[in-house]
């Protein structure tokens, strides 16, 4: 008998805490308070032959930025050859010789 007291006591206690919760977010509206997300800015990196890093980073407005070590180097739609900013940094990380 107090074995299904317990018990019945139990799930009372984990079912009202389980609808309190429902409430409480429901009420609170937690999922529609979190702020906007704008993504601005997209990076792609590898590890070039001459043992420095080698990253593109696309602005999400056709212009882009190359980074090999200290250099940093402007580009454009047209620089990338119509290669994606992924694919032309892991193209890039494949040659003996950049040139920048």
């Amino acid at each position: 008998m107090k074995t299904a007291l317990f018990s019945g006591i139990v799930l009372w206690v984990f079912a009202s805490c389980s609808f309190d919760a429902e409430r409480f977010i429901e009420e609170n509206s937690i999922l529609e308070e979190a702020p906007e997300v704008n993504k601005n800015l997209e990076c792609y990196s590898c590890m070039a032959k001459d043992g420095i890093e080698l990253e593109i980073c696309d602005h999400l407005d056709g212009t882009y930025t190359l980074y090999h070590g200290d250099l940093e180097k402007p580009l454009t739609e047209d620089d990338l050859e119509g290669h994606s900013a992924k694919d032309f940094v892991g193209i890039g990380c494949q040659l003996e010789n950049l040139e920048l």
